[in-house]
């Protein structure tokens, strides 16, 4: 049970993270020697910072669940900005090394342990 409690704090600091990242992104533009990839990149990070810390004040299997489709989706986008060509997806390389941190987060919580059949939960209000 200490676990869940950690996985939450870990979670909603990920999501504080994210929002940092897609705050200073659109700082970019104002602050010299800080780029923003683009606003619509900033704005997504914004959105899943606050998801994530949404997620972190779910359920046990609610929150498996969202970090694992979360995990997937950020491993996805890293995957696509080493392979694909800087024009088709604007990010950098240190944007890449983020997503794939961020994934590793995501995907250790969400696949650490088999999501238990806990049928109390669904009974209990989100």
């Amino acid at each position: 049970m200490k676990h869940v409690r950690r996985d939450r704090t870990i979670i909603g600091a990920t999501g504080v993270v994210l929002i940092v990242a897609g705050t200073v992104g659109f700082a970019g533009a104002v602050i010299p020697g800080v780029s923003g990839i683009n606003a619509m990149h900033d704005v997504l990070h914004l959105a899943s910072g606050l998801f994530a810390i949404r997620v972190s004040l779910l359920g046990k299997v609610s929150a498996c669940l969202c970090c694992r489709a979360m995990g997937v989706l950020y491993a996805l986008v890293a995957l696509l900005g080493f392979i694909a060509d800087n024009s088709a997806f604007p990010v950098n390389a240190s944007d890449n090394v983020f997503h794939l941190v961020v994934a590793a987060i995501f995907l250790f919580i969400g696949y650490r342990e088999v999501m238990p059949h806990d049928h109390e939960e669904a009974a209990s209000p989100i």
